[in-house]
């Protein structure tokens, strides 16, 4: 069967929402958790002026930094949140451009289902009204600072404007998402002595003593597959980094290991933590930087997040999909968004997007269609929202 043929962007026939899509997907927006090599911020001023176009106060807040925009209009009960940032891409991968290129009825491109997609399908619809709800944009999500979002939150805060309802705009293939579960990430690092390779009982093998800690808390991990979370499931372990040693000839001094744990409700982070301190203790590790010992570091403490099925703003959003012909029951996901921290302030948040599975992969794409109805559906929130 022949490749379909790549359409060229034409900015008078696609719709607006395809259109802006493109326009963002040029910007190879990249962010890093070291500024030297970020790149979102063309792509961030590309915003401001959409934003300002349409007649938004625009703030940054952490500017020179991982930063966010605010856009203030005249409908701050409601908020759209999103990033603008995009995961690196191998161009080699591609067989579609990973800058933006339409094929049959897809727009192909990294950040087209996350999540540049949902935010022009968001500038479309305030195109069509004259309401402006708050917008928020961060920069730093896919590296996992939250730093944006934290700054935006407390900016709200310190001007008390506090939403009801906050739209989080991430993947969902135009479901609702009325859960996430939370995050917490730690650093384990076990101290071992050097000694040449020749002679080990002279040295403490640190990756020997990791492949210990590893066993048991693989062990763990499948424990707590015996705990669920009714709405969420169980918390879940993954070990996902391993790094150790220097030369075959050298008995490593240390090993290093990041471990990913995904948190119910039924959980805190704090409690996990002493969990895994239980499990490697067992092992007969002690706690401190002496040979033979462990450190364990927080690098991420984020809890899980849900709303009651009895959410007056949860039932206005299922209320607009069911109009749309759409899957109106609220559903869950694992992967941890901004949500939580918009949440601290008090407003009920339910992620709609219309991204697909294909997210941080080569080719990603938005069908078409999906982008022109997420600018009817968040169109329809806002006009709404604006009669409750």
């Amino acid at each position: 069967m022949p490749k379909p043929k790549a359409r060229q962007p034409k900015a008078v026939i696609e719709p607006p929402e395809v259109r802006y899509a493109l326009e963002m997907l040029r910007f190879e927006s990249v962010s890093h958790t070291d500024l030297k090599f970020d790149r979102a911020a063309d792509v961030a001023k590309y915003c401001m002026k959409m934003l300002r176009n349409l007649g938004y106060e625009v703030h940054t807040v952490g500017e020179g930094k991982h930063f966010a925009l605010i856009g203030i209009g005249n409908l701050n009960d409601l908020c759209f949140e999103g990033h603008i940032d995009i995961v690196p891409f191998i161009r080699e991968d591609w067989e579609h451009d990973p800058l933006g290129e339409i094929v049959g009825d897809k727009l192909y491109g990294r950040g087209s289902t996350d999540m540049k997609g949902a935010v022009a399908a968001l500038f479309a619809a305030l195109d069509k009204t004259k309401a402006r709800p708050l917008v928020i944009l961060t920069t730093d999500e896919e590296p996992g600072a939250f730093a944006g979002i934290q700054m935006a939150v407390d900016w709200l805060k310190q001007h008390n404007i506090k939403p009801k309802l906050a739209i989080n705009m991430e993947s969902t293939d135009l479901r609702c998402i009325k859960a996430r579960k939370g995050a917490l990430i730690v650093k384990l690092t076990i101290n071992g002595k050097a000694a040449h390779g020749s002679k080990p009982e002279l040295g403490v093998n640190a990756i020997e003593l990791a492949a210990k800690a590893v066993q048991a808390i693989a062990s763990h991990a499948k424990e707590l597959q015996k705990k669920k979370d009714p709405l969420l499931g169980p918390r879940t372990i993954n070990i996902g980094t391993i790094q150790g040693g220097l030369r075959s000839n050298i008995v490593p001094s240390h090993c290093t290991l990041h471990i990913d744990s995904r948190l119910i409700t039924t959980e805190t982070g704090d409690e996990a933590v002493k969990k895994f301190h239980d499990v490697l203790k067992k092992t007969g590790l002690k706690q401190g930087k002496e040979p033979g010992q462990y450190e364990l570091e927080v690098k991420a403490n984020y809890p899980a997040y849900r709303l009651d099925d009895k959410d007056l703003q949860l039932i206005l959003v299922q209320e607009v999909l069911k109009d749309a012909g759409l899957d109106a029951e609220p559903h869950v996901g694992t992967g941890f968004t901004e949500n939580v921290f918009l949440a601290k302030l008090g407003m009920s948040v339910v992620t709609v997007g219309p991204g697909n599975e294909t997210l941080h992969q080569a080719n990603e794409y938005v069908d078409l269609a999906k982008l022109t109805k997420t600018k009817e559906v968040y169109l329809s929130i806002i006009s709404r929202f604006t009669k409750a």
